[in-house]
């Protein structure tokens, strides 16, 4: 990841790109609603502000959301959310400590997206899932100067499974260009 990038998301949480549950979101927040059901153990990453978060928990999931001190101060207006301050490819948690970790609208940002999946692979429980959002396609992913990879899903696909995921679902939300994946650890 670009470290200016970094360090522009840190300076500035006010252009942090999911500090607020957008009206542009809602398709495929609703469908990582519907996929993770109810009753889980929920991490999600770079979860920003914790709207989306907050909608997991109150869809009766345990939900703790990680992200930049920065970010997740802004989360205080949910009291009832756990909140972890730290960065997604170094999480401080456990080996199988989550049923179902989300990363939406963040892989694209890596370098190297396969050590940042093996890591959220890492933190999930056997049977678990890790659920993806990211842009599909070069010309959705590549327009914005943050990116530093693109995927479709076949190239999704073939990263969940290097860093030993199993494809459950994939949709493509067209209209959004966007691509929602999840894969299941073994």
């Amino acid at each position: 990841m670009s470290q200016d990038w970094l360090a522009a998301q840190r300076a500035d949480t006010q252009t942090y790109p999911f500090l607020a549950l957008r009206a542009c979101f809602t398709p495929r927040v609703n469908l990582v609603l519907k996929w993770i059901g109810s009753g889980k153990a929920v991490l999600d990453v770079a979860g920003g502000d914790g709207a989306i978060s907050e909608r997991i928990r109150l869809e009766g999931n345990a939900v703790t959301l990680l992200d930049f001190p920065e970010a997740i101060a802004r989360a205080s207006r949910y009291p009832d959310l756990k909140t972890v301050p730290g960065e997604c490819h170094k999480l401080p948690f456990s080996d199988g400590t989550f049923d179902i970790l989300t990363g939406m609208e963040i892989l694209e940002h890596y370098e190297d997206p396969a050590s940042l999946l093996r890591e959220w692979t890492r933190v999930v429980k056997p049977g678990g899932s890790v659920i993806v959002t990211t842009p599909d396609g070069e010309e959705a992913s590549m327009k914005h100067l943050t990116h530093k990879t693109w995927f479709n899903r076949r190239k999704l696909g073939r990263l969940f499974q290097e860093c030993g995921l199993k494809v459950r679902r994939a949709k493509a939300i067209e209209e959004q260009m966007t691509l929602v994946l999840e894969g299941t650890k073994p």
